[in-house]
């Protein structure tokens, strides 16, 4: 019964969802009264005086993925050292495993196989923290956000704002607290029965010291700012009047609003076209140009790394040993 629904889940309903949406932001962009106009300056904008942007935005894509690399090395040191080519293809090999899984949980999997055997259980908790240390920092970022530009937000949004408040000061009631002490979490597994004690895998964050915290925190930080930059580029480049300062924060509202969603990456790409709209449709009427601008970002974030680790999983030697070993 279990596979049934997850086989009507992923090939059904799934594809389903992922139709409407793109019809309804079809239709919402479609609509525009200057369509036409807008579309004109999508042509001309390639060849244009402001295409030094795309470029950029495409060079921010390493960077990127760099930093998210440098915050794998500096969690992994203490379990096994990486150099960082070498932790720049586990970080890549994620990335592509995480394409077909909710949340991009399949990232924790990729990684894993560049770590040896024996290592493998305690990777995991580390690079499950990486990525909490990211949604720390866009809870945060998007709190930001969502406070500044709440009297806009809720004067199109309405009630949807309120709960994305309540729904971001309880994540962050929870999640703050974890970051900073995540032995009092792990001590949890501590207490449990011999057979099922996971203290070698937990151990490993839970010794963990402020300074590193704050050097990954930092890194988290500094990375949702690539984000935010490359997306403000590629508004301007596509011509969309939005300005830094109030784009940037939209951007913090966008993420924050992607990260409490709970999806995969088909739907992923539905839901940001339909997010940005919401959201960015407050500062501008070129829908096309947000349109573009999300399917642009999505597939040079996401889709070019994911290619990139999925060429160089070939080489990998089959995974034998069991994830925690």
């Amino acid at each position: 019964m279990a596979k049934i629904i997850k086989i009507t889940l992923n090939r059904v309903l799934g594809p389903l969802l992922f139709l409407w949406l793109g019809y309804s932001v079809y239709t919402q962009v479609r609509s525009q009264p200057d369509f036409n106009v807008h579309l004109q300056r999508l042509k001309e904008a390639a060849a244009g005086p402001q295409a030094w942007m795309l470029s950029l935005v495409l060079s921010l894509v390493f960077v990127n993925w760099a930093l998210e690399t440098r915050k794998w090395q500096v969690l992994m040191r203490r379990v096994h050292p990486f150099g960082f080519m070498e932790a720049f293809r586990a970080v890549l090999t994620g990335v592509a495993f995480s394409l077909g899984t909710p949340n991009r949980i399949g990232d924790f999997g990729g990684r894993m196989l560049h770590v040896p055997p024996g290592k493998r259980g305690r990777s995991v908790t580390l690079t499950v923290f990486a990525g909490f240390s990211q949604l720390l920092v866009t809870l945060v970022m998007g709190s930001v956000g969502v406070f500044l530009l709440a009297d806009r937000l809720r004067a199109q949004g309405g009630r949807w704002v309120d709960l994305l408040q309540w729904a971001v000061g309880i994540s962050l009631a929870v999640a703050l607290p974890v970051f900073l002490r995540p032995d009092v979490v792990t001590g949890f597994f501590k207490r449990l029965p011999a057979r099922t004690r996971l203290d070698g895998y937990v151990t490993a964050v839970a010794d963990l010291r402020m300074n590193e915290k704050a050097e990954v925190f930092l890194l988290s930080l500094l990375r949702f700012l690539v984000f935010g930059v490359q997306y403000c580029l590629m508004l301007r480049y596509l011509g969309v009047g939005i300005g830094w300062w109030e784009g940037f924060w939209a951007v913090a509202v966008f993420y924050l609003a992607m990260t409490l969603l709970p999806t995969v990456a088909l739907l992923e790409l539905g839901f940001r076209w339909q997010f940005s709209l919401l959201v960015f449709g407050l500062f501008t009427d070129n829908l096309l140009g947000v349109y573009v601008s999300a399917t642009g970002i999505w597939l040079f974030n996401l889709v070019l790394p994911a290619l990139a680790g999925g060429i160089l999983a070939l080489n990998l030697k089959p995974f034998r040993e069991g994830p925690l070993d």
